[in-house]
């Protein structure tokens, strides 16, 4: 196979512990890796990373993109998603943003050139 492919649509469970999980999306597309980038904050800091208030808008990006599901008996929505208490949702960006760093571009795919044939 080639290197051109279209985005799985396969998803990966993420255990939480004490029988809860979220299932993820196990990769993204073009499309979905815009929208997170569009979730980051206009005013972001690299060296001083996100402000509380940042973080909670960057999972909530996180969220709507790749959760297809959870342990829940109520639908993986972001008002649901935001219903959730406090340790839970932590538990739960905590798990979104190991996600992102597994699925997101390796720091050699992020430096290919367009042009590059090689």
């Amino acid at each position: 196979m080639g290197i051109l492919r279209l985005a799985s649509t396969d998803t990966k469970r993420v255990d939480l512990g004490d029988g809860d999980y979220l299932e993820l999306r196990s990769d993204l597309s073009k499309r979905d890796f815009n929208g997170i980038l569009k979730g980051l904050p206009a005013d972001y800091d690299t060296e001083k990373g996100f402000t509380p208030g940042q973080a909670d808008d960057f999972t909530m990006s996180l969220f709507a993109t790749l959760v297809v599901g959870w342990s829940l008996d109520v639908p993986p929505t972001v008002e649901n998603y935001l219903a959730l208490e406090r340790s839970a949702a932590s538990a739960v960006d905590e798990a979104l943003m190991a996600h992102l760093n597994n699925v997101s571009p390796d720091a050699k795919e992020r430096t290919k050139s367009k042009g590059d044939s090689a």
